[in-house]
């Protein structure tokens, strides 16, 4: 059996940490013991023990404190003894700044996973790529690109990210009650926004392309707030941006919710509206669901979607949404061969399955090589 220990530095669930989740639910128990290690006691550590996996809370010292920092490295060190790890992962790059040198300290194989995009410009993410890993793992070739343009020192490999596909199936009966929820008549044609509310997703993209649909029996659902404590004055400006645009009675803001597949099922069109898009869990959930997905054709996206076959892309323009929203509009989500495909496509190409073989295959062939 491999020993696994993995190292993340938040205990709230963001797009990062639901993949983490995932892996965690999916990977082979009969042939890697995994134990983690978070900074932060919250909601993920239940989470991650409700899968039967030991979580250990430790807390983590400021970077900038040398002093701090070297503690928590040496605690990291303790625990890799302790549970016997042969390999360590850092899930994101903050806790592989730690767990990375912890590693190097005791000689294990390392792996670290990328889940945005690491800047040039950025003293941390040219401090991260300094320290030895094995590997780099990246959501999309577009994140490994950019990755490997900061000139990084190990092997960068894409795994795309899986979801547990029967979860977010259709549900009618989910339909009628978020419809009911926030009144909106079952004729209605309903586009969706889901994610976090934060400038870099640019939802006031879809609410301005959205305030142009003169149709008063469609309405724009935004499911999503501020995380992190980040933004959190975002969702008045958006609110404010709804009143100038002569809109606010159809955009309905239903903050954030734990679980978004009913969200889904009561949408005809979700958008995925960030140009930077890392990969788009969002983008793969809702081609799950059977719903007309229109994103901006770039990042992530733009390697999940095949235009005009399973899903809509556009330039990245408040008028190239626009009109990809009007085509949408036109048809029928319960009919429109977009919908079915996008649902075959999550289905063959985006599993939980798929994305843990792949995983499991690393981290093998790192056991093997240590």
């Amino acid at each position: 059996m491999i020993h696994v220990l993995v190292v993340n530095h938040v205990a709230e669930q963001g797009g990062a940490e639901n993949v983490l989740l995932t892996t965690l639910r999916h990977i082979d128990k009969q042939k890697f013991k995994v134990t983690a290690v978070l900074f932060q006691e919250g909601p993920l550590v239940e989470e991650i023990r409700s899968i039967g996996i030991e979580v250990v809370t430790i807390k983590a010292g400021r970077i900038r404190n040398l002093l701090y920092y070297a503690k928590t490295v040496l605690q990291i060190v303790k625990q890799l003894k302790r549970y016997r790890a042969d390999i360590v992962i850092g899930w994101s790059p903050k806790p592989f700044l730690y767990a990375g040198v912890a590693a190097w300290l005791a000689r294990k194989p390392v792996l670290w996973w990328q889940h945005g995009y690491p800047s040039a410009s950025s003293r941390f993410d040219r401090l991260v790529n300094r320290i030895p890993a094995n590997a780099i793992l990246c959501p999309s070739y577009s994140v490994a690109y950019a990755q490997n343009g900061i000139g990084a020192q190990v092997k960068t490999r894409v795994n795309h990210p899986g979801i547990e596909t029967e979860f977010f199936a259709y549900s009618p009966s989910d339909r009628e009650v978020i419809r009911d929820k926030y009144q909106i008549p079952s004729s209605a044609k309903v586009v969706a926004f889901i994610g976090r509310l934060q400038r870099w997703k640019r939802p006031d993209d879809v609410i301005q392309a959205f305030s142009r649909i003169q149709d008063e029996q469609c309405y724009l659902l935004i499911v999503g707030g501020a995380l992190f404590g980040e933004e959190s004055d975002y969702v008045q400006e958006l609110t404010g941006l709804a009143e100038r645009l002569g809109c606010a009675d159809r955009v309905i803001f239903a903050g954030h919710q734990k679980e978004i597949a009913p969200y889904l099922s009561a949408s005809d069109i979700v958008i995925n509206s960030s140009s930077k898009e890392p990969f788009g869990l969002v983008v793969v959930e809702a081609m799950a669901n059977g719903r007309i997905v229109i994103a901006a054709n770039s990042g992530g996206p733009a390697e999940i979607i095949d235009h005009n076959w399973n899903g809509l892309l556009y330039d990245g323009t408040i008028e190239g949404l626009y009109e990809c929203l009007l085509q949408a509009l036109e048809e029928n989500s319960e009919t429109l061969p977009l919908g079915r495909r996008a649902e075959l496509k999550a289905a063959e190409s985006f599993s939980a399955q798929q994305m843990v073989g792949r995983f499991e295959g690393l981290l093998a062939d790192m056991y093997k090589e240590a």
